[in-house]
C-alpha cells in the first residue's frame, strides 16, 4: 500500500474507534486545531438538509443575505446559495457552519448535540473553560488561527 492509502485507512479507523456523543471528536478536533475549511465546502446536498428557518436564517445573515422576515426555507436556502456562489455579489469564501466548528455550535438556543455537552464535560476535566473556545462570538472563530497540518508526501 501507499503512504497515501495507509493514511486513508488509518483516517477510517480512527473515525470508526471515536464513540459518538462521547465528545471526543470535538476535544480533539480542538486539541489538533483541524480547519475544517481545508476538507470541506458547502455543496448541494448540505443546503436541502437545512430545514430549521430559524438557522437558515441566521446561516442566511452569516453569509451575508438580507432575508426578509416572512423568507421561507425554500427562500432562505435560495438566499445562502447565490451568496457563497457570488451570484450577483463576490462569493462568500472560506465559510463554515457553526456545526463543523471545534467545538461543534448552532445558530438556534436549543441543544446542538450530545456530543456538545461531553465535549463542555471533558473541556472542564481538562482545566478548559469551553466558554471561552470563542473569543469573538460574532465573528464565530477562535481568534487563535493556528491550524492542523498534515504533511504530504509522494509515498
Amino acid at each position: 500500500m501507499t503512504d497515501e492509502q495507509v493514511l486513508k485507512v488509518l483516517a477510517v479507523i480512527t473515525a470508526e474507534t471515536l464513540v459518538a456523543g462521547s465528545g471526543l471528536a470535538e476535544r480533539l478536533g480542538e486539541r489538533l486545531r483541524i480547519d475544517m475549511c481545508r476538507f470541506w465546502t458547502p455543496d448541494e446536498t448540505f443546503l436541502d438538509l437545512l430545514t430549521d428557518k430559524e438557522a437558515l436564517t441566521r446561516i442566511a445573515a452569516e453569509v451575508g443575505a438580507a432575508p426578509s422576515g416572512k423568507a421561507t426555507g425554500k427562500e432562505l436556502r435560495g438566499l445562502i446559495r447565490r451568496r457563497l456562489k457570488g451570484e450577483g455579489c463576490p462569493p462568500v469564501e472560506g465559510w463554515l457552519p457553526r456545526y463543523f466548528e471545534f467545538p461543534t455550535r448552532g445558530y438556534t438556543a436549543r441543544p446542538v448535540s450530545e456530543a456538545r455537552a461531553a465535549y463542555d464535560k471533558l473541556a472542564r476535566c481538562s482545566g478548559v473553560n469551553p466558554e471561552a473556545a470563542f473569543e469573538d462570538e460574532s465573528e464565530g472563530r477562535a481568534e487563535d488561527e493556528a491550524v492542523f497540518e498534515v504533511e504530504e508526501t509522494d509515498g
